[in-house]
């Protein structure tokens, strides 16, 4: 996302950017616009490749029960590829 000078490595950092975004206001509402654009944008609101994908990793959960192999975790890609761990 870009957003690197959000990242804080200590607890006093995050607390100086936390009040930084809060004394600055034009800067705090175009991360908000930024991040609301990002998020519209993103995979996560894409109801349907979401739920492709969600019955894609159903159906990969049954067909592991069904060969009686353990629980696994597991990686879908982008194509909807799994793999398990």
């Amino acid at each position: 996302m870009g957003l690197h000078e959000l990242i804080a490595e200590t607890a006093e950092q995050y607390v100086d950017i936390a009040a930084a975004l809060a004394k600055d206001r034009p800067r705090l509402l175009r991360l908000r616009h930024r991040l609301r654009d990002h998020l519209v944008r993103s995979p996560m609101m894409d109801g349907a490749r979401f739920t492709r994908f969600l019955e894609i990793v159903c159906n990969a959960i049954w067909q592991r029960r069904r060969a009686a192999l353990d629980p696994a975790s597991l990686t879908i890609g982008i194509r909807g590829d799994i793999r398990w761990h």
